[in-house]
């Protein structure tokens, strides 16, 4: 027997798809909208490697956002890519480049912009190039990686 589809089904699944669809446009309309759960955006959760040590990986863009009355951010990043390849990192707020750093293979890098304006929202980070571990070593993980952010200001490791 063949199922039978009542004709309006198919609006119903339109219309709850442009629903959805507006309920993330709406939760996203602010600027802190990408921030909702901390103040990093693009950054993979914690890795625990020992009990003193925690790191996350970064995807090619990873944006922080800046707290009101907030003049400084600084972070450490590393570059564990299985490659040997150094990772260009240019750093800009609110569309404005600040600074541009490269990273070699197996070495860490402060990044330290100070003098944030009043108003600023985020610190955008654009990392090249990026890669994906499966790829490369073929591992099991198919993340689109950068550099992995060792420390940063105002953030505690879990």
């Amino acid at each position: 027997p063949e199922s039978v589809v009542p004709r309006r089904v198919p609006g119903m699944l339109a219309a709850v798809g442009i629903l959805a669809s507006l309920g993330a446009v709406l939760l996203t309309a602010r600027p802190d909208g990408a921030f909702r759960v901390g103040d990093w955006a693009g950054v993979y959760g914690w890795e625990v490697v020992s009990e003193s040590s925690a790191h996350r990986w970064m995807g090619p863009r990873a944006f922080r956002r800046i707290r009101p009355g907030e003049t400084s951010v600084s972070c450490a990043v590393r570059n564990e890519r299985p490659d040997d390849r150094p990772v260009l990192v240019t750093a800009d707020l609110d569309g404005r480049v600040v600074q541009r750093l490269t990273v070699p293979h197996e070495e860490t890098r402060y990044l330290n912009v100070d003098g944030i304006p009043a108003g600023t929202r985020a610190l955008r980070l654009v990392m090249e190039p990026s890669f994906v571990p499966y790829r490369i070593t073929g591992r099991r993980d198919f993340r689109d990686l950068s550099l992995r952010l060792e420390w940063a200001s105002g953030e505690k490791a879990p």
